[in-house]
């Protein structure tokens, strides 16, 4: 929490160590969660009696301990002044119909976006003929299997920036960034959408659209919306959002499932239908004609780019920077040769990010842009 865009958030003592003791939870679940395979293969082979011991061991004093740490924090708040203006002014901004004192209150403080409404709710999303899906075939009894294997090992390979390691590492950093885009430009606007799939994604709007007295557009890059998608462990605070911005054009980025304030995971059904709240978003509230949008693709938010160009062939305009045609074929070589089908249906089910089966749909323009330096997007 920040207490204005170039203010850090006045920590009491109590407060301070308290926000140690909980991120030193979130810690401890991620890694027992990351050990939880061989947790449950010691209990198998050695019976449950050390589990056990340890669980009598610890779970109350923890559960004492964030006991206490939770209302120490609660107490500390509420003795401080500029909290208690926070929660005033959280409260009239969440009740507000007033797009100007919702973004206003947004300008002001830096907070957990999970306790802001929802701005939109998506009415589209992957559709179930789309070219998304992928072939594969995983018996009934192995789902379990490979859920496991999708959300354990190859989600923080494919996308780390959705693990809590990297999101913990990255937060202030992100709320820096989001303090510094606020603070050179008072026409942001932040905003949370809602998935088809009840996810929330966290995204902000910079409208660099000029117009004349009585209103008429005037001709210019600020026109043209672009939205960018940005790589495996890049948010838009610190991302290709700023790129656009500096040439004049208006400009939308969001964070995929997972990243920053976005909820979720980001599969590959789960980023198509945040990629399609995104363009419903600036359509339908920021008023943009299809023709007028651009989005642009890094690394592996080039599969979200490639998915907006196949479900709305209609747009303006396709950038894929750094990114792969395929998935699959740099996923093989870093798993064990042994694990070959287990990766092939695990990409094909959860991450089917095939970019060149969903850019042909396209007759649109596209500059692919591929980097001779690149030793991470190649299967060479």
């Amino acid at each position: 929490l920040s207490s204005g865009i170039n203010a850090e958030w006045p920590l009491r003592p109590g407060e301070k160590w308290t926000n140690m003791v909980f991120d030193g939870y979130s810690w401890l679940i991620t890694i027992v969660t990351y050990l939880s395979p061989f947790i449950v293969y010691n209990a198998y082979k050695h019976g449950l009696e050390g589990p056990v011991a340890i669980g009598k061991f610890s779970i109350t004093p923890l559960i004492s301990l964030y006991v206490v740490a939770f209302i120490l924090r609660g107490s500390s708040r509420c003795i401080t002044p500029a909290y208690r203006e926070f929660l005033e002014s959280h409260t009239e901004s969440i009740s507000s119909n007033s797009n100007i004192i919702r973004q206003s209150f947004l300008n002001k403080y830096d907070f957990d976006f999970s306790e802001w409404n929802v701005d939109m709710k998506a009415t589209t999303g992957v559709t179930p003929d789309s070219d998304i899906h992928g072939e594969y075939y995983v018996p009934f009894i192995l789902k379990p299997f490979y859920y496991f294997m999708a959300t354990w090992i190859a989600k923080p390979l494919a996308y780390p920036g959705a693990t809590y390691p990297i999101n913990a590492i990255m937060r202030k950093h992100l709320s820096a960034g989001r303090a510094s885009h606020m603070l050179m430009r008072r026409n942001m606007t932040r905003a949370k959408l809602e998935t088809v799939d009840n996810n929330h994604i966290d995204s902000v709007f910079v409208d660099n659209r000029a117009k004349d007295e009585d209103g008429t557009p005037i001709e210019g890059p600020g026109q043209t919306l672009v939205i960018t998608c940005e790589g495996n462990a890049a948010y838009y605070e610190v991302g290709a959002f700023e790129y656009p911005l500096k040439e004049g054009y208006s400009t939308l980025g969001w964070n995929h499932p997972g990243f920053g304030y976005s909820t979720g995971i980001p599969y590959g059904t789960a980023d198509g239908n945040a990629i399609e709240a995104v363009y419903e978003y600036a359509t339908k509230e920021l008023g943009f004609a299809p023709k007028y949008i651009a989005v642009y693709g890094w690394s592996i938010g080039g599969f979200s780019a490639s998915y907006l160009a196949n479900a709305h062939p209609d747009i303006g305009n396709v950038i894929i920077d750094a990114s792969f045609d395929d998935i699959l074929p740099l996923a093989i070589p870093r798993m064990p040769e042994w694990l070959g089908s287990v990766t092939n249906n695990c990409c094909r089910k959860y991450f089917n990010l095939h970019n060149v089966a969903l850019l042909p749909k396209y007759q649109g323009p596209i500059r692919l842009i591929r980097r001779n330096g690149d030793e991470i997007i190649s299967t060479n």
